[in-house]
Order: C-alpha cells, then structure tokens, then sequence
C-alpha cells in the first residue's frame, strides 16, 4: 500500500472512531439520565421555552395600533416563536421515554442528535440574531 493511500484509510479510521466515541458517550449520557435526554439539550430546552413564553407576553402586551417599528417586532416575534417551536419539536424528538428497550432507543436518540446537530446549530444562530434584533427593538421603543 502507498503512503497516501495509507494516510488515508487512517484518517478514514481515526474519523469513524471519533464518531463511533461520540455516539457511545451520547448514548451513555441519554441512557443514565432521568429525563432521557442529555444535559445540554435539557439547558436548551429550558432556555428556548423561556423566550418562547417570554415572546408570547411581548405578543399579548403588543397595542392594537401599531407603529411601523411594533409591526416590525412583531414580524420578529412570529419568527422566533416559530423557530423556537421548531427546535423544541427537535429536543422533543430526541428524549427517549420508557425503561422498555432503552439502550436500543438511547443509541438511535444519539443518532439523531449527531443528524440534527447543524440544524440545531442554525436555529440556535437565527434565534441569537433575532434576540438581538429584537433587544435593540424593545431598547429603542422603551427611550
């Protein structure tokens, strides 16, 4: 066998184990823990349904004349509610429920999370960018 063709069949290597570790570890965690689901999607869980009631609030406090700026925050707020539904549907998908079967259930939770994982990280970077927007909204109608 040649060297780059070697070097490849061990980066090939190396990248499967990482993988197939990151999988055991999420697996472990999701299988041992009490709410089925691992600590950080728990935090995300609490943090997303924070703003999600936090944004219902800003809607039901909203004036029925609007102003161009409240139509633009409340064009926000829609998104974000959205966006927030969307990711806690993701985490909601992920909790493995049930002691029946858990192992088999936890290792396909784990796969899942490892597929979801740049659509989680999207929705988390549009809902960081909307909070932001929208803080600068509430900031300047606030003055």
């Amino acid at each position: 066998m040649d060297p780059l063709t070697a070097l490849s069949v061990a980066g090939t290597v190396t990248q499967f184990v990482q993988f197939a570790s990151s999988l055991i570890s999420t697996s472990h965690k999701v299988f041992y823990s009490p709410e089925g689901t691992t600590a950080s999607h728990l935090q995300l869980e609490a943090v997303y349904s924070k703003l999600s009631e936090l944004i219902r609030a800003l809607e039901s406090a909203s004036t029925p004349q609007k102003s161009e700026r409240d139509a633009a925050l409340e064009e926000l707020s829609k998104q974000c509610r959205a966006d927030c539904a969307e990711l806690l549907g993701i985490l909601d998908g992920l909790k493995v429920e049930g002691e029946k079967h858990r192992l088999s259930k936890s290792i396909k939770s784990a796969l899942r999370a490892s597929r979801y994982e740049p659509k989680i990280s999207a929705i988390e970077r549009r809902l960081g960018r909307a909070q932001q927007v929208v803080a600068l909204h509430v900031g300047h109608i606030t003055r």
